[in-house]
This record gives C-alpha cells, structure tokens and sequence, in this order.
C-alpha cells in the first residue's frame, strides 16, 4: 500500500533505528571532502498551510507561489517573505507540482489529469494531458514530469513523451548540475525508500547508497549539494557530490517540498506546529573572505542579451566570473585579462545564449568571494 502524504510510517522501530545506525556510519567511515564544512541556520516563517507540495518561485518579482494538496489552492507569498501569505484565483481538487519557465506558470493538477500553463497574471493559456501528474523540473527546454501513477513523462514543445513507466511511488524530480534527473520513490510500507538517477530518455543510471525511509522533496544547490527530506523520519540531509552525508536537521515534523530560493538558501514546506515554512541557509564555512565592495549594481536585472557589473574593489585582485544555473551547473565561466586593481570595476558580460530564468553570478579569486542572484528574461 502506498504511505499517504503526511503518515506517520508503518515500518517497524527496529528499522528505524537501523536506518539511524547505517546513516551515522556512513558519515563517520565517509572520507574527508574537499569542500568546506557547512553549517545549516535554519528560520521558522508561520503560520503556513501544512499540505503544501509544490513550490515555485517567479524570477520576475522573487514571489513564492505554492500549492496545498487538500486544500486545493494556489497560494502566493511576496518578496521580502512574510507570514502574510494570500490566496489566488486558482483552484483545484488536487493541485500538485508547481514550475515557472519562461515566463510562464505550469501547475500540475492530479485529478484533472493535466499540466495547466498560465501567463504571469494567471491567465490560462493552454492544457497538457498527463495521467496523474505529480511534480515537475525542467532543463531549461523541456518540462519532465512524474506522475502518482509511476511514470516519466516529457513536454515538449506541447507535445508529451512517455520516457518510462514502474518507478514506485515517485514524489519529486529534479534536474541535475550532470544533466541528469534525480527522482526520489517512496517504494510502498515496510520498504525503504530510494532516490535514483535517470538520463534525459528515462534510463536508470545508478540508486544511491543512502538509507531513506520515506524520501519526498529534493534539490540541488548551486555547489552541487543534493538535499533530500525524509517524511517519515523527519531528517533532512544534504548529500555532497562526493557523497559526504550530513544531517541538516531532524526537528521538523513530515518535510515535503524544497527549492533553493532567490537569496540562494532553500525553502522547505513542513507539517511542524500545524505547518510551517522553513527558509534553510547553506552558506559555507571556508577561509575565503566575502568581498567589501561598495555600489555593487547589477543592470539591468532581468537582463536580456548583456550584464552590467560595477562594484569597487576594496584591493588588487585577478578575479574569475562565473555563472551558474538554478540547478547548480556552471554554465558560463570568464576570466579577466588582467590583475584589477583597488577601486571602481565594471565588467560587461555576454548573456545572450542563457535561457530565460535564474542564476547566481559568483566573482571571486584565491582570498575572495561573493555571489549575488540574477534572472534572464527574453
């Protein structure tokens, strides 16, 4: 039988205490990374609906949009975040996975039957056919899709393409920095839970190792880390790409949802004192100083074909500008031709072949670093 969303797990006390036992060893016998350590600050914004499953950010005005399963509404909540969340016009029995992508929102609705497109003033533009629809990623290109029922689909070009069918209980997918998918599955009761790597044409590549009992929400951050939320067991671990585990908190009663958000932490929906909403910071502990600048612009911002930076540099430096997706990857890398020297810098970067949506642009050398967020709109 399928564990319904929110269930207390019906795997036996022993179990859990294994799967506690096998995740300390495999942190303890884990080699040392080569990143930084990472410390995990963690604030509390409630009151908040507590059957919340899709989470989305629109890159046009930073505002959190989110679905409640039951409840059947789409909720918004403005940039800077609040607890003073409000109701949308848009309803539904089942409203599940939430995407925006090019300027455009694309809700999953179970009962319907359909992925649901809408412009950015929530005007109905078009409807997908997809059985079950569950939750949704995107490449940039494409939108994959895992239903309820177990499948994976593709949408493209309003066309849709079954990739693959038998996943066991699908809850999320997502698009890595590797151009691979992530899908964590809940496999049924009295059976652990796994989280699995797929290729674009839905061809298993390899399950991880680690121990999950009910694993639901995940995303990757922009170092590559892989967060995982573990209903059952109320963990919510951070996996490095080296496969180093830590434990990011396990005070908070059924996580669901996860995604990075503009302020490059990460938002997590939880059951917690009748629900609440988790913003997760990840900054890591390293010897890198963050750069004192002064008048740091980013223009324009959306940007379109070029970005402007200006900012004055507190000393000598040889910096090197990366771009990097929402998912995590890098995607554009510049190094400038020569040591810069203290006071005003101004860099103009070609932004033409990004697509449309959110990035955070990283400059920095050997004794610094910064990162700001940017969006891309065409």
């Amino acid at each position: 039988m399928h564990k319904s969303l929110g269930n207390q797990s019906t795997a036996s006390s022993f179990f859990l205490l294994l799967s506690a036992l096998l995740l300390l060893l495999t942190i303890s016998s884990s080699s040392v990374s080569s990143q930084a350590s990472t410390n995990f600050n963690i604030k509390e914004i409630n009151p908040f609906p507590n059957d919340v499953h899709g989470l989305a950010i629109n890159p046009m005005d930073s505002a959190l949009y989110f679905t409640t399963l039951y409840g059947g509404h789409l909720c918004k909540l403005e940039y800077p975040y609040t607890d003073n969340y409000s109701l949308t016009s848009i309803t539904g029995q089942r409203l599940s996975g939430l995407l925006w992508l090019n300027q455009r929102l694309f809700i999953a609705d179970l009962s319907e039957g359909e992925i649901k497109e809408y412009d950015p003033n929530l005007n109905l533009i078009s409807m997908h056919k997809v059985p079950n629809p569950w939750n949704m990623t995107t490449d940039g290109q494409s939108i994959y899709i895992v239903t309820f029922s177990g499948e994976l689909y593709k949408l493209f070009n309003n066309q849709v393409f079954l990739l693959t069918s038998g996943l066991a209980y699908p809850f999320d997918i997502e698009y890595s920095p590797d151009h691979t998918l992530y899908i964590s599955e809940q496999i049924g009761s009295n059976s652990f839970g796994r989280i699995s790597e797929f290729n674009l044409n839905g061809d298993l590549l390899h399950i991880l190792p680690n121990i999950f009992d009910t694993p639901l929400g995940i995303t990757f951050d922009q170092q590559g880390n892989l967060f995982a939320l573990d209903n059952n067991t109320n963990y919510i671990y951070c996996i490095a790409p080296d496969g180093t585990t830590n434990l990011v908190s396990s005070s908070y009663d059924n996580p669901i949802a996860i995604i990075p958000n503009l302020d490059n932490n990460l938002f997590i929906s939880s059951a917690k004192t009748g629900g609440t909403l988790l913003e997760v910071s990840t900054q890591q502990a390293t010897n890198l100083q963050e750069l004192e600048v002064s008048n740091l612009v980013l223009f324009p911002n959306p940007a379109t074909n070029q970005l402007s930076i200006t900012m004055e540099l507190e000393h000598q430096a040889d910096p090197e500008v990366t771009i990097i997706s929402y998912a995590g990857q890098k995607v554009q890398i510049t190094e400038l031709d020569q040591q810069q020297h203290k006071g005003k810098l101004e860099l103009l970067i070609n932004t033409e072949h990004l697509f449309p949506g959110n990035y955070f642009i990283n400059i920095g050398d050997s004794k610094f670093n910064v990162v700001r967020q940017f969006s891309i709109s065409k």
